[in-house]
C-alpha cells in the first residue's frame, strides 16, 4: 500500500470536519493545518454550489427557475423580468422568494448534515446562487 503524506491523506479522505483531520492526522506545523482548513472550505463551497445547481434544476418549478436565472445570472430587474415573462412584478418577487427559500433550506440541510453551522446571511445565499447559475 502506498504511503500517504498528510496532503494526500486529506485528498484521499475528501472533505471531513476540521476536528476529524486534526485528531486523526499528524500535522507538523500550523501551515499544514491551515492548508487542510482551506481544502475543506474550498470543497464545502464547491459542494454547496453543486447543491444549489441541483435545486435550481430539479426542485424549483419553471417560473421560479426562470426568474432566478434572469435575476441573478442575467442581472435583469424585477420590472424587466415581469415584462419578459408576462407576469406581475409581485409574481416575480414571489417566485424569487420561494425559489431562494428552497435553495436556502437545501444549503442549510447540507451544512448541518456535514457538521457546519447553518447560519447564513442573505448576502452569502446570493453568492451561492450567483455561483451556481453562472
Amino acid at each position: 500500500m502506498q504511503a500517504f503524506t498528510n496532503e494526500n491523506k486529506i485528498k484521499y479522505l475528501g472533505v471531513n470536519e476540521y476536528f476529524f483531520l486534526t485528531e486523526n492526522l499528524e500535522f507538523t506545523n500550523g501551515s499544514e493545518v491551515q492548508g487542510a482548513v482551506r481544502f475543506i472550505v474550498v470543497n464545502k463551497r464547491k459542494n454547496l454550489e453543486r447543491t444549489v445547481k441541483s435545486v435550481i434544476e430539479n426542485e424549483l418549478d419553471e417560473s421560479e427557475k426562470t426568474v432566478i436565472k434572469l435575476f441573478y445570472y442575467n442581472g435583469f430587474s424585477a420590472l424587466a423580468i415581469s415584462k419578459i415573462c408576462k407576469m406581475a412584478r409581485s409574481s416575480v418577487y414571489r417566485n424569487l422568494n420561494s425559489g431562494l427559500r428552497k435553495i436556502e433550506n437545501a444549503i442549510k440541510y447540507v451544512l448541518e448534515y456535514e457538521g457546519f453551522s447553518a447560519e447564513m446571511s442573505a448576502d452569502e445565499l446570493v453568492k451561492f446562487v450567483k455561483g451556481a447559475v453562472s
